[in-house]
Formats: C-alpha cells, sequence, structure tokens
C-alpha cells in the first residue's frame, strides 16, 4: 500500500500543470475606479471617484493602456458616480459636489472636454431608455428628450423619507428607483410612484445598485442583504445570494455578476440561481486584500472588475468561452484546470471527451486517499463540468483525476480556507 502511494505521488508531481487565472491585470493600479463603460467603436472608459481627482481613463486596446485628458472639473472636486455612453459615442457622467461642481457633465469628443448640464449639486445616476434620459438626485428624478443637454424635473418623486441611489427602467416603460431602504416602480413615466418591496425585509442597511436584464429579471444589490431578484417587474422580490454587494451587471445568456466587499467576484451563469466565487488572478486572490468597486461585459464578452486601489482586471477569455470551452479542439481528451483556483469552498472542474465511456473524475489528498467520487458514469462524446464542494475539508492541495477509456490526466487545485 505504501510502495503504491509513493508511486501515485511521484506520477502527480512529474506531471506538469499550467492553470489558467480567470483574472489579468490591465491597468491604473492605485487609482479608485469606480465605473467602466465602452463605446460603438470598442473603446473603453473608465472613472475615478475618490482619490487624487476626477479624470475620465480611456483605452483603445481593451484595457491594456489607458489615457486621460485631465480631470472633468478643474476648479472643483467632483465624485463620479456613473458614466452613459450615448449611440453617437457622447458620454454623459453624473456626479456628487457641491453647487457649483455636482450634476451631470457631458463630453462630446471622447472626453476631452466636459461640459456641466447642472440638475444639482449630487447626482448618482444617469441612464438611456429608448429616446429619453433619466438622472437621479438624491432627493428627485429628471428627465431629459435632447441627449442630455437640458433637464426637467419630474412632476412627481417616490414618497419617501430616503435618498435615491439609482434607477432603473425597463424595455416597456417601467422606472424604478431605489433609495437608501426601498424601492419604487413608476408605470406612468415618473408621474406617480408605488412602494414595491414585497419579499424584501424592512432593514436598517442600505440598498446599492438596480440592474434590469436583457431578459427581464431586476437585481437589487444591498449591503449586508445580499442580492434580491424580481421576474414580474417588482411584484415579488426573491432573496438569491448573501453577501455585502456594491454592483451587479448583466450580461444576455442569464449571467449575472457582482462585486461584493467581503468575498471579492460572484458570478452566475443561471440569473442568479446559483453563483461561483471567481477570485484567481485578482490582487491576492482577494477578498481581505481589497474589494470590487464596479463590474463590466464588454460587446465581447469580456468581464471587466475594478478593484479598490489596485486597478482594473480583465477576464482572460470572453466569459462564455471561458465556461463552455469552446475554444479547444474537440477531438481530443482534456482535463482543465479548476476555477477559481485557490478555491473556498467551491469550484468547478470541467473536462472534455471525444468519445462515448465510462467517464471517472475523483478526488485525492497529497497522500493518495480517495476523499471524494464527483463522475463515475457511461458519457457520450462533448464538453462537461461539474462543481466540487469542500465544505468538509480541511485547507490544502488536492490532486482531481480524470479516467475514461485509456486516458488518464491529474491536476492539482488548491483549498484555502
Amino acid at each position: 500500500m505504501k510502495l503504491n502511494i509513493l508511486i501515485f505521488i511521484i506520477i502527480l508531481f512529474a506531471h506538469k500543470t499550467f492553470a489558467q487565472e480567470f483574472w489579468e491585470y490591465v491597468g491604473l493600479e492605485g487609482f479608485f475606479i469606480a465605473n467602466i463603460a465602452q463605446d460603438n467603436s470598442g473603446r473603453l472608459y473608465s472613472t475615478e471617484w475618490q482619490g487624487f481627482g476626477d479624470s475620465v481613463f480611456f483605452s483603445d486596446d481593451l484595457g491594456n493602456s489607458w489615457f486621460s485628458y485631465g480631470e472633468v472639473n478643474d476648479s472643483d472636486y467632483v465624485n463620479i458616480s456613473s458614466i452613459l455612453v450615448l449611440d453617437n459615442n457622447d458620454i454623459l457622467i453624473s456626479g456628487w459636489g457641491n453647487s457649483e461642481s455636482g450634476g451631470i457633465y457631458k463630453s462630446t469628443d471622447g472626453s476631452n472636454t466636459w461640459q456641466r448640464k447642472s440638475i444639482g449639486a449630487s447626482t448618482t445616476r444617469v441612464l438611456k431608455s429608448s429616446d429619453t434620459l433619466f438622472g437621479s438626485l438624491f432627493d428627485a428624478i429628471y428627465i431629459s428628450f435632447d441627449e442630455g443637454e437640458s433637464w426637467s424635473e419630474l412632476a412627481s418623486k417616490p414618497d419617501s423619507g430616503y435618498e435615491i441611489v439609482d434607477i432603473a427602467r425597463s424595455i416597456d416603460g417601467k422606472l424604478f428607483a431605489a433609495t437608501f431602504l426601498e424601492v419604487f416602480r413608476s408605470t406612468d413615466n415618473g408621474s406617480s410612484w408605488e412602494l414595491v418591496t414585497n419579499g424584501i425585509p424592512p432593514t436598517t442597511n442600505s440598498f446599492m445598485n438596480l440592474t434590469i436584464s436583457d431578459e427581464g429579471y431586476i437585481y437589487l444589490g444591498t449591503r449586508r442583504l445580499g442580492i434580491y431578484r424580481t421576474k414580474d417587474w417588482g411584484e415579488n422580490w426573491e432573496y438569491i445570494r448573501h453577501g455585502w454587494i456594491r454592483y451587479v451587471t448583466t450580461k444576455p445568456g442569464g449571467y449575472v455578476m457582482a462585486g461584493a466587499e467581503q468575498e471579492g467576484l460572484i458570478m452566475s451563469k443561471d440569473h442568479g440561481d446559483t453563483w461561483q466565487i471567481i477570485n484567481s488572478g485578482l490582487p491576492g486572490g482577494l477578498p481581505n486584500i481589497s474589494f470590487i468597486n464596479s463590474v463590466f461585459f464588454d460587446k465581447d464578452g469580456y468581464a471587466y472588475c475594478s478593484v479598490h486601489n489596485y486597478g482594473i482586471y480583465r477576464s482572460a477569455l470572453p466569459v462564455s468561452v471561458i465556461n463552455e470551452q469552446e475554444y479547444f479542439n474537440s477531438d481530443t481528451y482534456i482535463l482543465f484546470q479548476n476555477y477559481p483556483n485557490p478555491f473556498n469552498p467551491e469550484t468547478i472542474i470541467s473536462y472534455q471527451i471525444k468519445e462515448q465511456g465510462l467517464v471517472q473524475l475523483k478526488i485525492y489528498n497529497l497522500l493518495g486517499s480517495e476523499v471524494a467520487v464527483l463522475v463515475n458514469e457511461v458519457k457520450s462524446k462533448g464538453s462537461y463540468e461539474v462543481i466540487f464542494y469542500a465544505d468538509n475539508l480541511p485547507s490544502g492541495v488536492y490532486i482531481y483525476s480524470l479516467r475514461i477509456n485509456d486516458f488518464v490526466q491529474n491536476k492539482k487545485m488548491t483549498l484555502l480556507k
């Protein structure tokens, strides 16, 4: 038995593995980057919220290099809270400041110069729906019909004693506003509002972010309460994920990505039903090193996140490719590196088989003892993935082994609790 264990360990460590990190650093370390956006030409923009200034950075090479023309307001400080790129590539930003600096700014030359289109000292969000622009202040909502050149206050606002932190609008015109502790809905373009919080418990914690997916799901990110979702335009909300959530974004196909203060980056591929923690490649693997400020999907499916004081990170491959492993030759057997790695307490193991056979996917510790059997069944040719839950295992290095027909491959993974 001891001889078999020794041979097993020698074989494992003789096999070279090359881990694929999910994230890779692309710049702006040391800045508090609050938002990321992209125009129709593919240029990326990122905004500085707190730190040494209020600059808007741009990149024409998927974030590999960043430039800035300077601060938005040279004489007063602006905390940039959102960025919106219009169809003609004009840019709008909203920001907090004093009566001379806060509000909405517009650039028509790729962020080189900015004109203040003031609607108040503290604007939290600007968004576009169809041909209409909306801007949220702490105590009101404004509307623009001329690409942000002029703004007028809506006749009514949510009846709340709390400040408005975010707004969202559905394709069919329903307008939603989140205050620190409540969510409101308007079906008449802001003329009247109703409270829609069924399923969200009363709380003293603050709401942070409202996001509507292309499929019509609405996500509410909160501090301490986690993420809530509604499938019926606010009639009923359901709790889908714990955490201190700063920002949620979506991508067609059921992808939801969120930045959490204590866990790092979390992602779902099924509209938020199940989640993965994906910190591989982020500074120190997070979560104790720093936290995620914002998350973003570009037009090609790459994911971006800004890490507080550590800059911007981009997924190594488009998210759909990473998850489905479409970029590999389908006529080979492949055992992919698990992700995230290191992990706690769950990770995804993907593999590809070129022909039908009995598939065995097992987990071993470094002594060669089997600790889990993930797959033991006949499978057809194709790509597969399985989630490995290590709740009951101690921290350490483990081996996962794929065996099918005459093919055997082993890889290492690290559990850090």
